[in-house]
């Protein structure tokens, strides 16, 4: 019984927080990929369209600085909770031990 307990937490910690972690990372790339924050804020100064003028570059700014920011903002939202569900997974399997030790106080 003991080995298979190692062997849980072995796999457990290891393996699938790995998987997890890599799962996070994908969702996490694909918002930024959807949201396309992070290029409308290197491309800043560069006009919208081809329309190189500087009624064109003004107001592509404030549309690159509005999109920018709202892609930003969201991801920062949805980031958390998946941050909250990695550490739940991470506490999830030491509960139990931490009900026996309770009841056995």
């Amino acid at each position: 019984m003991k080995e298979y307990l190692i062997n849980f937490f072995v796999w457990w910690y290891v393996y699938k927080m790995s998987d997890y972690a890599l799962y996070i990372k994908h969702r996490f790339t694909f918002l930024m990929i959807q949201t396309r924050a992070l290029p409308m804020l290197k491309y800043l100064f560069t006009p919208l369209y081809g329309y190189d003028s500087f009624t064109g570059i003004i107001i592509s700014f404030f549309i690159r600085i509005t999109w920018g920011f709202w892609g930003l903002v969201l991801c920062c939202i949805l980031v958390f909770p998946f941050l909250i569900s990695f550490f739940i997974a991470m506490v999830l399997p030491l509960l139990p031990f931490y009900g026996l030790v309770q009841f056995a106080l």
